[in-house]
């Protein structure tokens, strides 16, 4: 009868096994273990974000082309409330405080004829309506701690236009950031009109 010792010799490589696991571990999640949003629960963030659109319209008539340039100009003031964290992802809850959406073609020719121009009687009112438009729904996101967004949860009955705006918004507040030590750092975002890179001190 023969036997086989699994003794000292066998124990110590499945020790060095298990530190050498350990070890590569501990690397791999070194970035994940560092969390840059600093937030409680209930913790709430206002933000201002303001947007514009210079839009062609070319029409054809036979060898006739005409273009048209309008201009779009956009305003919300958004809360931003962190209503959760859930395995180091953090929940939040956006609502449109106030929102404006104005045409401003003619204030752009206004002023390229150096003349003064004057908002429309009814804005204040068409601000209202489209504040009210704007903050029917509240929209959900979710936020890992180096920053990027990668999660959103909407209504199912909000208007795909309103959608695009709020998800622009989250563009600018979503990014990678990086505990390498440098003073600034290049970060690529895609969005609906494709690809650009943005660098962020911190």
């Amino acid at each position: 009868v023969s036997t086989q010792s699994t003794g000292p010799t066998k124990r110590a490589a499945a020790m060095i096994a298990l530190a050498f696991l350990f070890l590569w571990v501990t690397f791999a999640t070194a970035d994940a273990d560092v969390c840059f949003l600093k937030y409680q629960i209930g913790d709430a963030h206002v933000y201002n974000f303001d947007g514009h659109a210079d839009v062609t319209h070319v029409t054809a008539n036979g060898e006739d082309v005409n273009r048209l340039q309008t201009n779009y100009k956009l305003h919300m003031n958004t809360e931003v409330t962190l209503v959760g964290v859930d395995d180091g992802l953090l929940h939040f809850e956006m609502r449109v405080l106030d929102a404006s959406y104005v045409d401003a073609t003619l204030e752009k020719l206004a002023a390229a004829h150096q003349q003064q121009f004057s908002a429309a009687p009814d804005q204040l009112e068409r601000d209202a309506a489209y504040t009210k438009k704007m903050a029917e729904h509240n929209l959900y996101f979710v936020q890992t701690c180096q920053g990027e967004v990668v999660r959103i949860f909407h209504a199912a009955a909000e208007d795909p236009a309103i959608l695009n705006i709020k998800k622009s918004f989250l563009q600018t507040i979503s990014l990678k950031m990086s505990d390498d030590k440098a003073t600034e750092h290049v970060v690529e975002h895609h969005d609906n009109h494709g690809k650009r890179a943005v660098n962020y001190p911190y």
